[in-house]
């Protein structure tokens, strides 16, 4: 009885690991698989190594082949039992980005005289039209290389996977199984991906001898048990060491931490050291409490900082390295306490160097803060483009101890752009107010906050009611004046209507009310409140126009005397 089986790719995705044909087929021979209800599968863990032994030639040029996007039939190959045609498909898909078999159809036998949408097949006679033939155990004169309408990257695909054989292979393998984010043959950028991970791989490594194999051994160390195996590359131990802290195996970690550290001391290109960070974000697992606790784990979390950082390292990186830990406090804590040996160093930036101070060493954050010179502050706020930065750069400036606030805020725009995005809401108009309020400096006047707006070509709405919170008791005239200035530059006005309205402008922000009164013309009644200096003006107001209508009167009556 035939049975079709259907296994969510989602399911895959989420699970964060990669399983095989053939231990999914397994999987299933050993349920009865009665009935329609779903089945729940215990499938065998993805074996690079016995993947790797698989591999032959015809299965890196089958490969390459469907990086074209195009079928790949293997003929010859009636011979093979059901096994073995599966192990090829298995290995053919291993040679691959994991994320490519959300699209990659596979199958043990087709008909080439049947019309089908399987990718990669066995057949006994030739392909269907626009289809790859390949031999099995092929000739060697048999490659894309050697064949026409194969596109330049994946004939270099096929190269780069001849590099590699023995444990090289498999810990390439290793780390194609990781790469779980669904791709596809139809994107040729897709297929570009695929071959940089490749060749990262490959320049990382001196590939080894065809045939060598792994070299695998135990130690027994106090009854403990500690496996060791030759490890021959980043990925390896980098999946070695987080299985070790996942299943909870501190004496194995023990073992691999210094042959980590041997690698990570080299010369890592920055590609690479993207490719590892990805790596750990996809196979960091939730950690036990306990094993945070382990002189081990604190050494594997510095080892990770000195591999996944570029350099040097900018405050961006830090805070994207530590989501990639989670939120848990115990491992940020772990990560920041890491990363505070590389303060002294040129391996961060100075914006990064105050994150990574303001999180685990404030005494370390004020000798940094006091040696710098507030034009360097100011940059870094906006190299950094971080809240937590801003905040510490924002705190040093409204402390005192910085000098020449003024123009250097205005050299750097008001941090106008930086606050933009890297606040929201009405925080960010809080931070635009302590902007304002610096800028503005000791004696804030109507002339201050003038060179403020006048020096931006363009003003948030934000800013500008940042600006009105903060600004002098003369200032309405200048907020006028910029509201207007904003709304003529948003409507593209000139020409002889610009002329009257600014002509206006000035009138009506400059001609005094006639029931203006002098400056010191305020007092206080006995109990101590304040008599509204604009009452006051109002009832001499009053007064000034009966008076003018009694004068005019009394004209009218001496001219009229009747």
């Amino acid at each position: 009885m035939t049975h079709l089986v259907c296994v969510p790719w989602n399911e895959i995705e989420a699970a964060g690991w990669p399983i095989s044909y053939r231990a999914l087929h397994d999987a299933l021979n050993r349920e009865s698989l009665s009935g329609s209800a779903p089945v729940q599968l215990t499938v065998g863990d993805y074996d690079h190594r016995r993947l790797a032994g698989q591999v032959n030639g015809t299965a890196r040029t089958a490969a390459a082949l469907l990086l074209t996007g195009r079928h790949v039939c293997v003929v010859r190959g009636e011979h093979l039992s059901y096994e073995e045609r599966l192990d090829f498909l298995d290995s053919v898909a291993a040679l691959l980005p994991y994320g490519l078999r959300a699209e990659l159809a596979v199958s043990t036998w087709t008909k080439s005289s049947s019309p089908h949408d399987i990718r990669l097949s066995f057949t006994e006679n030739g392909p269907l039209a626009g289809a790859f033939e390949v031999q099995w155990e092929n000739d060697p004169s048999q490659t894309a290389e050697s064949l026409e309408g194969v596109p330049s990257y994946a004939r270099e695909y096929e190269r780069e996977l001849n590099r590699f054989h023995g444990s090289s292979l498999g810990d390439l393998i290793a780390m194609l199984g990781t790469q779980v984010t669904p791709l596809s043959f139809n994107r040729p950028g897709d297929c570009r991906q695929a071959l940089a991970l490749v060749k990262a791989q490959s320049s990382a490594l001196s590939p080894e001898p065809a045939g060598s194999e792994y070299e695998g051994g135990s130690k027994n160390e106090g009854g403990r048990g500690a496996r060791r195996a030759s490890h021959t590359s980043v990925w390896h131990l980098l999946s070695s060491s987080l299985d070790s802290v996942a299943t909870l195996d501190r004496w194995r970690l023990k073992d691999l931490n210094p042959e980590l550290r041997a690698l990570v001391q080299k010369d890592i290109p920055g590609e690479e050291r993207r490719f590892y960070r990805k790596f750990v974000r996809e196979n960091w697992r939730q950690v036990e409490p306990d094993v945070l606790d382990w002189p081990e784990t604190r050494e594997l979390f510095s080892l990770l900082v000195d591999l996944l950082l570029a350099r040097p390292a900018h405050a961006v990186d830090i805070d994207e390295l530590a989501e990639d830990f989670g939120t848990e406090s115990r491992l940020t804590e772990l990560f920041h306490d890491a990363l505070v040996p590389l303060i002294h160093t040129n391996r961060l930036s100075f914006p990064a160097k105050l994150l990574v101070a303001y999180h685990r060493d404030r005494g370390q954050l004020d000798s940094l803060l006091g040696g710098e010179r507030i034009e360097d502050l100011l940059r870094a706020v906006g190299e950094a483009r971080s809240r937590v930065v801003l905040e510490v750069v924002l705190d040093e400036l409204e402390s005192g101890s910085a000098t020449d606030v003024v123009e250097a805020l205005k050299e750097h725009r008001y941090l106008v752009e930086v606050i933009g995005i890297v606040c929201g809401g009405e925080d960010r108009i809080s931070c635009y107010r302590r902007v304002v309020r610096l800028a503005l400096g000791r004696n804030p006047s109507p002339a201050g906050l003038k060179e403020i707006l006048g020096s931006l070509d363009h003003i948030p709405a934000a800013f500008r009611l940042a600006a009105v919170a903060e600004a002098p008791q003369e200032g309405a005239p200048v907020l006028l004046e910029e509201v207007v200035r904003s709304d003529m530059h948003a409507l593209a006005i000139g020409g002889s209507l610009a002329g009257e309205i600014q002509e206006n402008l000035r009138w009506i922000t400059s001609y005094p009310p006639m029931w203006a009164l002098p400056e010191d013309f305020e007092r206080s009644d006995p109990a101590g409140s304040y008599v509204d200096r604009h009452v006051i003006a109002i009832v001499v107001s009053g007064v000034t126009f009966v008076s003018l209508v009694a004068v005019a009167v009394l004209l009218l009556v001496l001219r009229n005397p009747q």
